[in-house]
């Protein structure tokens, strides 16, 4: 009798372990359209200046004039993580009068201690219409600011910055590419429970930003870029039904060096034509597809390293999927 329930036991244990393991890893993460007025991410924001919502050939986004334009998300969607990744899709524009060349344009701090732990991110604009990246982190023991005035990128295109933080490493990416990094401790928290997200202006209303922004994540987890997000993942798809057949394409190899590869797709549905496009939207190649049991390939030994798309067009529908560039 012993030894049944003895066996009984070790069944019940090792049946609970399985279903552990077998339990999917979940990371919070939080998305925002920038392209609203009256609320963000499902949460409400405060007004100041006339930000505008703009149409743009990403969809609609918020215009700010680089005059007294920002808007105040009452939430901050780091929270009390000690590890996340903060990306964000933007348009900035070129220097003119009355802009500040020191744009903070995403803030995150909380009002009952504003100036205790926030993370700004930030550019630098020049008089030669471009900009480098500026990311600011403050915890409750220490700082770091990330820049490098060598590191600049044209103004009036779409691009995709990034931050991570793990393990009390902070790093910048920019269009997927890795730019800095540095380490910054904390003892308590890196940031406060609570807050706010200041978009178009720093914290306290001053060093306004000029130009568009698109979309904003949050992701309490240091992803890499192949990770990151594009509008094409959160756009909602319309039209007929893919069959499960899709699941089957292959995209080899990854990382890609010379060239990349599409496997043929099981279904009965054939996609119309591929395009291989950067994390910002930049098509780099398109084409009408070869047929069924075809093989596209694609040269990518000419683009920089970096994230892209491979997008395949259906009559009505689409799917992406990420790669890799590594030279």
């Amino acid at each position: 009798m012993k030894y049944l329930k003895f066996l009984f036991f070790f069944m019940l244990v090792r049946s609970c372990l399985i279903s552990l393991a077998e339990e999917p890893d979940t990371v919070f993460y939080e998305y925002w359209d920038i392209n609203s007025l009256t609320m963000v991410g499902g949460h409400d924001v405060t007004l100041y200046g006339e930000p505008a919502v703009v149409s743009t050939d990403k969809g609609d986004a918020l215009y700010f004039d680089g005059i007294n334009d920002a808007l105040f998300v009452h939430k901050n969607p780091i929270g009390d993580a000690k590890e996340f990744t903060f990306e964000v899709l933007f348009r900035p524009a070129g220097g003119q009068p009355n802009m500040a060349n020191e744009p903070r344009f995403i803030c995150f701090w909380d009002p009952e201690e504003s100036d205790g732990p926030r993370m700004t991110i930030e550019i630098r604009v020049t008089a030669s219409n471009e900009w480098y990246f500026d990311a600011f982190l403050k915890t409750d023991v220490a700082k770091l600011t990330l820049i490098d005035e060598t590191k600049t990128h044209p103004a009036g295109q779409w691009m995709h910055a990034a931050v991570t933080y793990k393990d009390q490493v902070f790093t910048t990416y920019v269009n997927g590419l890795q730019e800095l990094s540095g380490t910054v401790g904390y003892t308590a928290k890196v940031l406060n429970a609570t807050g706010k997200t200041s978009v178009g202006a720093r914290y306290n209303l001053v060093n306004w930003y000029n130009g568009e922004i698109r979309a904003i994540k949050v992701t309490h987890a240091a992803i890499t870029p192949g990770e990151f997000f594009s509008v094409a993942d959160t756009a909602v798809q319309s039209g007929t039904e893919i069959s499960s057949g899709y699941d089957s394409m292959e995209i080899y190899p990854v990382p890609a060096h010379h060239k990349v590869f599409i496997s043929e797709i099981a279904g009965d549905r054939l996609p119309l034509s591929v395009a291989l496009t950067s994390i910002t939207g930049q098509t780099f190649y398109h084409e009408e597809y070869s047929g069924p049991g075809s093989l596209q390939e694609l040269d990518v030994t000419d683009l920089p390293n970096g994230v892209y798309f491979v997008e395949l067009h259906f009559s009505g529908s689409s799917i992406t999927r990420k790669i890799s560039v590594v030279h």
